[in-house]
């Protein structure tokens, strides 16, 4: 089969591998779409601690049964699903507590074994996810990142009437926008600089507000009666935002992490001490945020078919994650064996 084969840095080549042998309790997996992350650039160029050279990339990805080797699934050949890209130990602590997306050793297609870039993927069947045959599976390729969505706002235990603010608006941002849009019913207020970014947003009905022609801090404090935000996600990871947290969240609200910075970043503790604010991490996601995120997809109850701005052949891989890396003239890139 065909596959994308991370050789180092900036170096991803398309090359002949073999079809991958499914053990007992996996499933073979026919690709149909994979979707390029924040994460696979990282490894793309060469900075992931994990990315070892020789890797098939991707952990977004969509596909059909080809093979079942679980006498526990029910899956058939032929049929259409996702695959959950998380691998647990199921031993540690954190696993035997149930939550295995915070796993001690957690490990990922596409980073730790090989993913979806390719032809096919093998994957353990708990991770494959059965979607309905109405759903397109080129759109069902963005479950994954979907389901990081319903995760972040899980985890903020966001209510309706809440009033949030999302700080950046790329992939994620936009899906934890909508994702909690739909639980608050409530607008939410979205902050991005990106010209391209904030037409985008515009058109899946948000009023983004652009550091470049406003101050935020006033702005979002205007657009809340003076209290500040309920919640306060940060989806871009950027030194500007966590200076801005305890600023603009009022007092008892929450912020939560969802973008991983790879520095320290300077946050006003005294804000968050005086405002009694709670700080939440977020780790991937749960089967629950893959349900969630299953049924919010093919419902349209979210719009990822708007967000999908390039579709490449396999065969262009280098050149996808080339125009995914500068990030300024698209927004998700997907690739097609």
């Amino acid at each position: 089969m065909k596959a994308l084969v991370y050789r180092g840095a900036g170096d991803a080549r398309y090359e002949e591998v073999p079809i991958p042998s499914p053990r007992e309790g996996e499933v073979l997996v026919k690709i149909s779409h994979g979707g390029i992350c924040g994460s696979d650039l990282t490894v793309y160029r060469g900075k992931h601690w994990r990315g070892t050279p020789g890797i098939i990339m991707g952990h977004e990805f969509s596909g059909e049964v080809a093979e079942v080797r679980s006498a526990k699934s029910d899956l058939r050949p032929g049929e259409p699903v996702v695959v959950e890209p998380l691998i647990p130990c199921k031993e540690c602590y954190v696993c035997l507590e149930g939550a295995y997306n915070a796993c001690t050793t957690l490990k990922l297609h596409g980073i730790d074994v090989h993913g979806g870039f390719a032809e096919y993927a093998v994957a353990p069947a708990e991770r494959v996810h059965r979607i309905p045959t109405s759903l397109p599976l080129k759109t069902a390729t963005l479950v994954e990142p979907t389901a990081v969505a319903a995760h972040v706002v899980r985890r903020s235990k966001a209510k309706l009437g809440n009033h949030a603010v999302v700080l950046g608006g790329g992939p994620i941002g936009l899906l934890v926008a909508q994702v909690a849009r739909l639980v608050t019913s409530m607008p939410v207020e979205l902050v991005e600089m990106s010209p391209w970014r904030l037409e985008l947003a515009r058109k899946l009905g948000f009023d983004p507000i652009d550091p470049g022609k406003v101050d935020v801090k006033e702005e979002i404090l205007s657009r809340t009666g003076g209290t500040g935000a309920d919640l306060t996600y940060d989806c871009a990871g950027a030194a500007p935002t966590a200076a801005l947290f305890a600023a603009i969240t009022r007092v008892r609200g929450q912020v939560v992490q969802v973008a991983m910075p790879h520095d320290l970043r300077a946050v006003d503790l005294a804000g968050f001490a005086f405002r009694e604010l709670e700080y939440i991490g977020c780790r991937t996601y749960d089967y629950r945020d893959y349900h969630a995120a299953i049924s919010m997809v093919a419902e349209h109850k979210v719009d990822v078919e708007s967000m999908i701005s390039h579709v490449f052949p396999l065969a262009q891989g280098k050149e996808a994650l080339d125009l995914a890396d500068k990030g300024s003239d698209s927004m998700k890139v997907l690739l097609k064996p």
